[in-house]
């Protein structure tokens, strides 16, 4: 199972689970025999497309995409995210939604979406997609 990360733009995502592996939707996409399935982002050239591969893990993205990135250390050696910013990265990561999250942890949905906004700032990110995938390249959180 994949899970994949569709990028559209800076403010449009779709996050989806396919059965095949990460490898083959990959060769798939580069040799232009990959779509998305029905009913996400039909309109999309996917010529236009790259993507970044993880174990078990795809996002897809425009190739002229933007990142903005920000160190996540501040003064001293103190990691820059608390650990609830982590736990909600987490489950972000595991495709939950923001009202699945605030379920899971206890929190409302409202501290959820403060979490991930004040996470994205951290990192210098726009999207959930783009602040998921940057908290796996730094190692802190797992891809299952």
């Amino acid at each position: 199972m994949t899970q994949v990360i569709l990028l559209e733009d800076e403010k449009k995502m779709t996050i989806f689970n396919l059965a095949q592996s990460a490898g083959s939707i990959a060769q798939a996409l580069e040799s232009g025999d990959w779509r998305p399935p029905e009913g996400v982002a039909q309109r999309l050239d996917l010529a236009d497309m790259c993507l970044l591969e993880m174990p078990n893990f795809l996002v897809v993205l425009p190739k002229d995409y933007h990142w903005k990135v920000q160190p996540l250390h501040g003064e001293g050696d103190e990691p820059a995210l608390s650990p609830r910013q982590r736990e909600v990265l987490q489950a972000l990561a595991e495709g939950f939604t923001t009202k699945q999250i605030a379920y899971r942890l206890g929190i409302s949905q409202r501290t959820v979406m403060a979490h991930i906004q004040a996470t994205k700032e951290r990192f210098g990110t726009y999207t959930r997609a783009q602040t998921v995938s940057r908290a796996q390249s730094l190692g802190l959180i797992q891809t299952q």
